[in-house]
């Protein structure tokens, strides 16, 4: 797989591992039915970027115990709300970063078990831990 191929994972729990000592950028990519996004096992700090859609249909996010992982995530027209709040991160995915280059989007939530960087153009409201900033 290469990150612009469509791949749909089907039936089941599904795993999309990043299964090399290198960044990802999976937002030329059609990704779905995943389930899970596991990063590499290896010796240096990763980050791997996805689409909103992706980002709002993959439960669990497994990093690499010995190094800083970091999760990108990109908005898009059809997902233009990224809810993180729900999501499980393990081993290390220790950062989040959600962009949104989108004047529609609404909503845009991080998660309390990472440090997240929000950064948008225009949104409605932005959670972020315990925080909460309404935009009029």
């Amino acid at each position: 797989m290469v990150p612009s191929d469509t791949v749909d994972a089907g039936e089941g729990t599904d795993t999309l591992f990043a299964n090399a000592d290198e960044d990802f950028d999976f937002t030329n990519a059609q990704l779905s039915s995943f389930e899970t996004l596991r990063f590499y096992q290896g010796s240096a700090d990763q980050n791997i970027a996805i689409l909103s859609d992706n980002a709002n249909e993959i439960q669990t996010y497994t990093g690499n115990a010995s190094q800083t992982n970091t999760l990108q995530v990109e908005s898009t027209t059809s997902a233009n709300n990224i809810d993180l709040s729900q999501k499980t991160f393990n081993s290390r995915v220790e950062k989040t970063i959600i962009n949104s280059n989108f004047a529609i989007a609404s909503e845009l939530i991080g998660n309390d078990q990472t440090q997240d960087t929000i950064n948008r153009l225009r949104c409605q409201m932005i959670r972020s831990r315990d925080l909460m900033v309404m935009i009029f």
